[in-house]
């Protein structure tokens, strides 16, 4: 049973369940698939574009936003900071309320990220670890992640189909 749960889009629900594995395991953040905006039969509830992903992780310094650039005020301090990924398969796109929650999120500090791969990558359970594996690896480990305004993720996320 997959923890989105969502039968009507499998390969969504396996990119957002390869996505929480890695950042989880491999990163070590407390991180779990949203649901807000499913339907349950009575509705659509909560708040329209928040990420399909959401959680924190745990960092060693405060940092403030000094002239467009992020500047470090104290090293050794515990905070959290707040994580939201949207999990995009193929060319499907950020609609609008999803850019303005992911700008908002990475202009007040928290970080963003957009997860894109194509239908191919997401055949089974392990394609999709293998490829999520392989895409934040090298994403994280050579440079932090940041989202810029017009919805697209620092790195190329792999093409559409």
């Amino acid at each position: 049973m997959s923890r989105t749960g969502d039968r009507r889009h499998p390969y969504h629900s396996r990119l957002v369940n390869a996505v929480i594995w890695y950042l989880r395991e491999k990163m070590g953040w407390t991180v779990w698939a949203n649901d807000v905006g499913r339907f349950t039969g009575k509705g659509v509830y909560g708040k329209a574009g928040t990420p399909d992903i959401i959680g924190y992780e745990k960092i060693e310094a405060i940092f403030i936003r000094a002239r467009g650039q992020l500047v470090a005020l104290a090293h050794g301090v515990p905070v959290a900071r707040f994580i939201g990924v949207e999990c995009k398969v193929g060319k499907d796109v950020l609609r609008p309320k999803q850019e303005r929650f992911l700008k908002k999120l990475r202009s007040s500090g928290g970080l963003a990220m957009v997860v894109r791969l194509p239908k191919s990558s997401l055949g089974s359970d392990s394609e999709a670890k293998k490829a999520v594996k392989e895409l934040l690896k090298c994403a994280l480990e050579n440079d932090p992640p940041f989202y810029t305004a017009k919805g697209k993720a620092m790195w190329k996320t792999g093409d559409g189909e």
